[in-house]
């Protein structure tokens, strides 16, 4: 962002920040200054970033972010401007610097009633008139806090962050992005927040559970946890405990040998049935409402193949059955939210290991009309910020004449070119991707439809991945699981199956350098 609408801006936030500031210190002198920081960290950010899609969004986390840092300051040196009686009969001794960094680590209401009680000299039951808690509850948690202060004093001093914290390898949402088009990574970009999510996937826990099994102060959960609540990626249970609303594919070496054999047992099984009898018919030739670079026949047959699995073979109408499992995201859209871990020692290779497909149409259909399908494997060399919409429309618009080579489209050109949607052809461009005149449906019924034996082998293959993958998963998944794991004959792990047995036989050959950017790319309709 430039320094100009960088300085709007934050102009416009300054009111709101110090509002966010003032409802969290409850005191002026204290929002002054984490107003002050908020300002400053939000301003640099803005400075850096290109684009931000959900700019409210983006302040709040970097403002919650500063807060989480500064009450830890505040936690470790409390100060009598926060705390007026905090010091007068305690010593600044080992053990109150220790006493104090375990505060960070409880939950807000208990670090609130052990600094009334301790440091305030506070009556419980007074504590328990100003806090509109019930006495009980306020003795649970003051037992519940210096039991854990406790633990953690017999204990090693900790570390207020935990360097060794998990990250997830994979994130996508099934469904709707809501208005914005914002997808799952744009809600977990800190390390935090995904941990959050994997220590209450398997069981609900308390926020100071939460905080404790991944060893951070409490407070550091908290913000977190607010931005999650909101969107229905964590939700509440009994007990004031929270369990995450994310479905989490839990990659493991064990796991993945299983899934390994399983592929290997049924892909040969998927050349016997099918694709033996459709590689003979589109042998020869492509069709002449097909359009293939070069008219290269082994390039065609990638993306035939390809597309082919994925749409002959999902038997079961997913996107109808989906809905049931679809969660509000409040303004960003209905979806299923997904996510894949790598057990400890694992490396992951996001190629090799997440397969999926891209289908759409364009935003604005009255003046692109065309859909594309598009599979992304270990095969091609797709980085991720390819295939946007505003590629495939550029695209489109320079094979109809309306992008002329002039200085004011070399970026279109030139990104076209990186991403490899087109190549030179002497004085020329051609497009670098499989192209017809057929609708999808037309396109469709080009294809051999698929035995009664092989529908049976489906249900079957359908069963022994569930049964696999629900090993991994909570009871709370166990029915989503099941959803993911129908049409598994027709999923992105067994297609690179497929594709690698074909190779193996010679069916297909090895792609070419300037292909592997392109590969298992279509667009149907409007073009030739």
């Amino acid at each position: 962002m430039d320094k100009k609408q960088a300085d709007r801006t934050i102009t416009k936030y300054i009111e709101k920040i110090f509002g966010f500031s003032l409802s969290k210190t409850k005191k002026i002198d204290l929002a002054e200054e984490l107003s002050s920081r908020i300002v400053f960290e939000v301003y640099k950010a803005l400075l850096e970033v290109k684009e931000i899609h959900n700019l409210d969004g983006y302040v709040y986390r970097i403002a919650s972010n500063v807060y989480a840092r500064f009450m830890v300051e505040e936690m470790r040196g409390i100060t009598p401007t926060v705390y007026p009686n905090s010091q007068k009969s305690i010593d600044k001794n080992e053990g109150y610097i220790r006493i104090r960094e375990q505060i960070v680590y409880l939950s807000q209401i208990q670090r609130e009633i052990i600094i009334l009680h301790y440091f305030d000299k506070m009556k419980l039951k007074d504590i328990a008139e100003k806090l509109s808690l019930s006495l009980g509850t306020v003795k649970w948690h003051l037992h519940e806090a210096r039991e854990q202060m406790k633990e953690g004093f017999n204990n090693a001093p900790q570390s207020t962050y935990n360097s060794n914290l998990r990250k997830f390898h994979f994130m996508q949402n099934y469904g709707s992005y809501g208005p914005l088009n914002i997808e799952m990574p744009f809600y977990f970009t800190s390390t935090l927040s995904q941990n959050i999510a994997l220590a209450a996937y398997d069981f609900p826990r308390t926020m100071t559970e939460i905080a404790n099994a991944l060893r951070v102060p409490a407070v550091f959960v908290e913000n977190e946890m607010e931005h999650l609540l909101e969107s229905n990626f964590m939700v509440r249970s009994p007990g004031n405990k929270y369990q995450t609303n994310i479905y989490i594919i839990k990659e493991t070496k064990e796991k993945a040998a299983v899934l390994q054999q399983i592929v290997q047992k049924y892909r040969q099984i998927v050349y016997d049935e099918y694709l033996a009898f459709f590689l003979k018919e589109f042998q020869h030739s492509v069709p002449q409402s097909i359009y293939t670079p070069n008219n290269d026949h082994n390039f065609f047959m990638w993306s035939l193949v390809s597309y082919a699995c994925f749409r002959k073979f999902a038997m079961k109408n997913e996107q109808q059955e989906a809905t049931k499992f679809f969660v509000n995201r409040r303004y960003y859209g209905k979806n299923i939210a997904l996510a894949a871990v790598c057990e400890t020692g694992m490396e992951y290779d996001n190629k090799q290991d997440r397969s999926f497909d891209r289908m759409g149409t364009s935003h604005l259909p009255e003046v692109y009309p065309f859909t594309i399908w598009q599979f992304w494997s270990k095969f091609d060399d797709r980085k991720d910020h390819n295939s946007t919409h505003q590629e495939f429309e550029n695209l489109y618009d320079l094979l109809n004449g309306k992008i002329q080579r002039e200085v004011s489209h070399i970026e279109t050109y030139q990104r076209l070119f990186r991403d490899g949607y087109i190549i030179s052809q002497g004085a020329t461009e051609i497009a670098n991707i499989v192209m017809t005149s057929l609708s999808q449906a037309e396109f469709d019924a080009l294809l051999p439809p698929i035995s009664e034996n092989l529908r049976a082998i489906s249900h079957q293959i359908d069963e022994e991945m569930f049964r696999l993958h629900v090993q991994y998963c909570p009871s709370s998944m166990h029915e989503l699981c099941r959803f993911f794991s129908r049409n598994s004959l027709a999923r992105g792990s067994m297609r690179v199956g497929v594709l690698d047995l074909l190779l193996e036989k010679g069916k297909l050959k090895p792609l070419k350098k300037n292909q592997k950017r392109s590969v298992n790319t279509i667009m149907f309709q409007g073009i030739i």
